[in-house]
């Protein structure tokens, strides 16, 4: 395949170039930190000159974004990909574009699957939505071929996937943990897998949307760190307690107490 990737400089694109160099050719636009917005603008100029040039490509893969910096989550997590994707649409160029769970955060489902309903908590979430709401008005609009991919947290070894984090509560916390079992479950990605994923994804034809999550339950961690031994049980929560404490409680609070003591699961 030949394929222009647009992505964030750092380890997660130096893995996912090496990946996919071994079978595919790519041609490839780093987005650095700190923000250059003249960068974007000439990574926008440079695919509409290759397009207007005549150059072949099987799809456009676009997995720049921010994720913690809110000064910029909606240049880089709307703005720019969104005239990319314009750019793509307009030359018949497939479009693939990495997501995020964070669109449905709100939802009070156990299981959130790709038709659940939207309910973003956080500006991250929000602008992460607002690009897919414009993905699906071009599908159904223009017809355009566009595919996402809706990752759960990394699990990238750094600290600060959710996973990790609560992995490190067990370690720091395992004398008092190791006597608790928690019912509920986390969903995680881990990086290898979703490399392979997004490469499986940008083989596909026409619209297409996945979501690349594992899970595991909150006993099965505890089991792996602290070992068994528990006298204390905790049973799974009804959903009647969770609407609830919704009504006193922020929802990303609601939502890590729904994860511990009853689950969510993605897939």
């Amino acid at each position: 395949m030949n394929i222009l990737l647009i992505c964030n400089a750092g380890s997660f694109s130096k893995q996912l170039i090496s990946f996919f160099s071994a079978e595919n050719v790519l041609t490839v636009y780093e987005v650095t930190a700190p923000l250059d917005t003249n960068l974007l603008d000439d990574i926008v100029s440079s695919v509409e000159n290759r397009m207007v040039q005549g150059e072949s490509y099987d799809a456009l893969l676009f997995i720049s974004g921010e994720s913690r910096n809110e000064l910029i989550m909606n240049t880089l997590n709307f703005d720019f990909p969104k005239r990319l994707l314009d750019v793509s649409v307009a030359n018949g160029l497939d479009f693939v574009y990495l997501s995020s769970l964070a669109v449905f955060s709100g939802v009070v489902d156990d299981h959130i699957g790709l038709d659940s309903p939207r309910s973003p908590i956080d500006l991250y979430g929000k602008s992460k939505n607002d690009f897919d709401t414009y993905v699906a008005y071009l599908r159904e609009s223009e017809g355009a071929s566009i595919r996402g991919i809706y990752p759960a947290s990394f699990y990238s070894r750094n600290g600060r996937s959710s996973l990790e984090r609560y992995l490190k509560v067990i370690n720091d916390y395992g004398f008092f943990l190791k006597r608790i079992s928690f019912p509920g479950e986390l969903s995680y990605i881990d990086r290898d897998e979703l490399i392979e994923g997004i490469l499986d994804v940008c083989k596909s034809n026409g619209s297409l949307d996945v979501i690349l999550s594992n899970h595991v339950s909150l006993e099965y961690l505890l089991l792996g760190e602290v070992g068994d031994g528990w006298f204390l049980r905790i049973p799974r929560m009804p959903m009647f307690f969770f609407r609830t404490l919704s009504v006193f409680l922020p929802a990303k609070i609601e939502i890590k107490l729904r994860m511990l003591l009853r689950g969510i699961r993605y897939g």
